[in-house]
Parts: C-alpha cells; sequence; structure tokens
C-alpha cells in the first residue's frame, strides 16, 4: 500500500508541473466578477469553504456554480472536501465517499483540499484514512492541505500530496518594518518536509481580524493595521519561488471585498501576482538551481538567490529577506554562469553582474526582489 500511495502521488503532482497554481481563497459568492478577477491577476484556481455535507439547496447551488463558474472561466477549484463536523460523525468515511464519488468527474475539480489547519492526533489518523480512499477512488487528482505553524507541523505530512504553509507578518507596522522574513523562514523550514510546498500568501489587513490581533498580536492596533503593500507582496511570491515552490495561494479574496478594496486589487495584487504568473511560465521546465543554499537544509539566509536554465537561457532572482539594505558583493554557494545581468519584469534597472561566484550589485533595498536574464 504505501509503494502505491508513494506512485500514486507522483503521478498526481506530475499533473502540477504542466500549470503552475495560482490561486485565492474564498472567492465568494461564485459570480462573473469575481471569477474575471481572479483570471486578470493572473490567477489559475479558486477555492471557497463550503460545506459539501450541508444538503441544503443553496448550499449545493454554490458548490455546483463554483465547478460550473470555474470551467466556463479556464479556471480550476481547490476543493474543500473534509468539514471538522464530518469527522466527529461515526460513518465519517462513507459519507466523504460519497462527496469524492460526486464531483471527481467535474472537469473544473482541479484539487481536494483536504483539510485546513489540522492540529490533534486524531484528526491526522482521520485525514490519513481519507487519503488512502483519495489514492485508490481518485489517483489522477492531487491532494493537498493547508498546515499553519506549530510545534509539531511537520507531522501531517502523511496526510497529502502537497502541503500548503501559512503565516501572515503583516500588521500595523510601517514599511518596512513587517517581519516578512517569518514567512519566508516557514516556507524554508517546510522544505524539510520533502513534500512539494505551497505557500499561503497575506493579502488582508488585520482590521478585518480584530479578534485574532487581541488573541495573538496584542501589541498591535487593529485600527492601524494595513494591506501587504506591492514591495511586500513581491517579496511573497519570489522569495519563495527561489525555494522552487510548487504554486501559491492567496489568503483572502473575501477579506478584500467585504472591505471594498477594488482598489487595491487593481493597484497592487494584479500588477505583482501577474508578474509572478509570467514568470512561472517563463521559467516553466527549467533546471533549479538553488545558489545560497539548499532550502530546509540550513537558516534563511540573509538573502536569496536561485537560477534557472533552459534553452532560453539563465533567469536569475536574488532577494533581500531583511529590513536593512544590503550592500555588498553578493556570495554565492553554487556558481552562476558570468556575465551581465539583464533586469526583467518589475525589476529596477540597475547595473549587475555575474562573476560566477559573487553578484556584483551596488544595494538591495529593504525586501527587494531583483529578477535578471543572463546575457
Amino acid at each position: 500500500m504505501k509503494k502505491y500511495l508513494i506512485l500514486s502521488a507522483l503521478f498526481a503532482l506530475s499533473l502540477l508541473r504542466a500549470e503552475f497554481p495560482i490561486g485565492f481563497y474564498n472567492v465568494i459568492p461564485p459570480n462573473e466578477q469575481h471569477f474575471k478577477a481572479v483570471k486578470d491577476c493572473g490567477g489559475n484556481y479558486v477555492h471557497a469553504y463550503y460545506n459539501p455535507y450541508n444538503d441544503s439547496e443553496d448550499m449545493q447551488r454554490k458548490i455546483q456554480r463554483q465547478l460550473d463558474l470555474a470551467q466556463e472561466h479556464g479556471l480550476k477549484v481547490n476543493f474543500r472536501l473534509v468539514h471538522p463536523s464530518i469527522l466527529k460523525e461515526p460513518d465519517y468515511m462513507e459519507r466523504t465517499r460519497k462527496v469524492i464519488l460526486k464531483y471527481k468527474d467535474h472537469p473544473a475539480l482541479g484539487l481536494w483540499y483536504i483539510y485546513d489547519e489540522p492540529r490533534d492526533d486524531d484528526t491526522r489518523k482521520k485525514l490519513r484514512q481519507i487519503y488512502r480512499m483519495l489514492k485508490q477512488l481518485t489517483p489522477d487528482i492531487p491532494v493537498w492541505m493547508c498546515v499553519n505553524w506549530h510545534k509539531g507541523f511537520e507531522k501531517f505530512t502523511d496526510c497529502s500530496d502537497v502541503v500548503m504553509l501559512d503565516t501572515y507578518p503583516v500588521q500595523d507596522q510601517e514599511f518596512p518594518n513587517a517581519p516578512l522574513n517569518n514567512f519566508a523562514t516557514f516556507i524554508w523550514q517546510g522544505k524539510a518536509m520533502r513534500k512539494p510546498i505551497v505557500p499561503v500568501a497575506q493579502i488582508f489587513s488585520y482590521k478585518t481580524h480584530p479578534e485574532e490581533i487581541e488573541k495573538f498580536f496584542k501589541n498591535s492596533d487593529p485600527a492601524k493595521c494595513r494591506y501587504p503593500n506591492a514591495t511586500e507582496i513581491r517579496y511573497f511570491n519570489f522569495a519563495t519561488m527561489a525555494m522552487d515552490i510548487a504554486g501559491i495561494f492567496y489568503y483572502s479574496y473575501h477579506q478584500i471585498m467585504i472591505d471594498n478594496q477594488k482598489r487595491y486589487v487593481r493597484e497592487v495584487l494584479q500588477p505583482e501576482i501577474f508578474e509572478l504568473s509570467e514568470f512561472a511560465r517563463t521559467v516553466e521546465g527549467m533546471q533549479f538551481i538553488p545558489h545560497t543554499g539548499t532550502p530546509g537544509t540550513t537558516g534563511l539566509p540573509k538573502y536569496l538567490c536561485a537560477s534557472w536554465t533552459g534553452k532560453d537561457g539563465v533567469y536569475v532572482i536574488l532577494v533581500n529577506n531583511s529590513k536593512e539594505t544590503l550592500s555588498d558583493d553578493f556570495k554565492l554557494k553554487a556558481r552562476l554562469p558570468a556575465g551581465k545581468l539583464i533586469p526583467w519584469g518589475k525589476t529596477r534597472q540597475t547595473d549587475a553582474e555575474s562573476t560566477g561566484t559573487n553578484i556584483k550589485l551596488a544595494e538591495l533595498t529593504p525586501w527587494e526582489v531583483m529578477i535578471w536574464k543572463h546575457n
């Protein structure tokens, strides 16, 4: 059985390589406007916290509408499979099986989202049973699970094919003081799980979550909390891209809409996320090389460097993991082809060069991302 699960998971993961998943949590209600906004950002996945065990006509209509509308827009659905309440029922396996069989053949079903932030051992035991059933019934559909940081989060690696990791660092701090490296560190540590990792990046303000500020961040003022700015979103995107992630999701679309932040979507999220989608398409199938250490094997370095090599050339990312400006020759642990580095995408115009063992660059500003094509 163990060998079967490994082979089945590998097959499912190979399907993801055809398209880098970029998705949004809680895109509700499912309508033309919201799904078009996801597509305009370069996204290809939508998610909602629907409960498929709720037999009400309204709930079943929303679930079907989500799938059908996603198909119309060329999107895939991150389908929330296990609602916490169902695990308390003695027939949870049979009821989950019925949901799987009901939706498994819909063309917009992209992946099973098996659970959201599990913690206890009993939940893990039951999720492992459901995971095995999924691999038997739908071996070609990847199984994902989201885990937030807590002691022992690593123990849930055997419940899914892909692990999503979330932690949200931007509260009320003025830029550049939010500890963005906490997010990057969690993803870096998660790579030690030896599973494909998908970060869940913050696109909300804690002013819509005052209860969490009171519970977890008592030194923050909910009224002064803000949304991540463009530099911070770009850092979330490319610091993790430099760790060879398997996709990225953003939490959450609904929070933005209830706060009437359409301008934020248009002016901040769309340009930043679309750039990531363009880069992911550009380097698809290329050889990934980490130049500042292998993710998950050491502590997060002060700066990250990674490259992608293919027939079209070499693409390079250099990322500042701190709120301080870095001014130095940036030393590399793995060699990079020597030559001039040409800015790509939204990268600022500046002289940069690879010597093979170093990148010569005047400075990296706080949390800055530099993306180049090697000339």
